[in-house]
């Protein structure tokens, strides 16, 4: 998915959030659904006493996640595939339910996820940024 936007983005600019979500909507067909967020959940915290140790993933594109049958109805499972569109729809492993990616349901809910803007740039270092880069952008984007 990000390499598609990355490619994109070398045709054309991306130097406002307007101008990204402008990239990120030409990158595919049919036109992804973009949108700006304020805010995030907190899903990594949430599972992670829950969560089942998870390696040599990596080279697979296509993941489908399930509650478990029978006695393993609480377990949730992973199965994949290699790609979502391959002649093989058959997700594997095929000798088993799948990988077992938690052992029960968490309880309750994720809470929500802000972002830290200690790490973020000053508004004086923005400015002063965007005086040495603005030779670069277009009238539009500076302005904004």
């Amino acid at each position: 998915m990000f390499i598609r936007i990355s490619a994109m983005l070398g045709k054309r600019s991306g130097h406002t959030v307007r101008s990204l979500h402008e990239a990120i909507h030409a990158s595919f067909t049919p036109e992804p659904i973009s949108a700006d967020l304020s805010h995030v959940w907190d899903v990594k915290s949430w599972l992670k006493e829950y969560i089942s140790a998870l390696l040599n993933h990596s080279c697979h594109h296509s993941f489908l996640f399930q509650k478990g049958k029978g006695k393993d109805v609480e377990k949730i499972q992973m199965l994949y595939r290699n790609w979502s569109k391959s002649k093989s729809k058959e997700w594997l492993p095929t000798d088993s339910d799948g990988i077992c990616m938690l052992d029960v349901v968490p309880k309750g809910a994720p809470s929500i996820l802000r972002p830290e803007y200690t790490k973020c740039p000053s508004i004086s270092d923005l400015r002063n940024g965007l005086q040495q880069f603005s030779s670069r952008l277009s009238v539009d984007d500076s302005t904004w």
